[in-house]
């Protein structure tokens, strides 16, 4: 989850804003500006983090039901350690259940915008579908 620890200089930290300092120190002595370094980044969009409030039991009944019914998707792959993660070329979605509360997390990512609205509809769609199984309704808010 993004987690840098460092301990070379101290004795250990795990903290973004010295994460953020460090790497500012190292630029600085290298004589590189922050944007030359990310100018050539890839460009993606990504939703935040969308929780759905389903239930503790419910959150994995939903998961393995969506194990099951994306297994025919015509995706490039589908991975399905921790919820379900579906990929294709210009974009992704993962739906898996929360480890602290009783909701299902949903995040899209997509080259464009275009692509974007269109894995976050796919994810949408099969959730509900997978939902409306166990008769449950999900109040899923809209991504723009």
């Amino acid at each position: 989850s993004g987690h840098y620890y460092f301990r070379d200089e101290h004795y250990g930290f795990d903290d973004g804003i010295y994460s953020a300092l460090r790497l500012l120190k190292i630029l600085y002595r290298k004589g590189i500006k922050l944007h030359d370094l990310t100018k050539n980044f890839p460009k993606s969009f990504i939703t935040p983090r969308i929780r759905v409030r389903v239930g503790d039991t419910s959150k994995f009944e939903i998961i393995e039901i969506l194990r099951r019914e994306t297994r025919n998707l015509s995706a490039d792959r589908i991975i399905t350690i921790d919820g379900v993660r579906v990929e294709y070329e210009k974009g992704w979605y993962l739906i898996r259940a929360s480890n602290t509360q009783p909701d299902i997390v949903l995040r899209v990512e997509g080259d464009d915008r275009e692509m974007l609205q269109k894995l976050y509809k796919e994810a949408v769609n099969l959730l509900e579908r997978a939902a409306e199984k166990l008769n449950i309704k999900l109040d899923i808010k809209s991504v723009g």
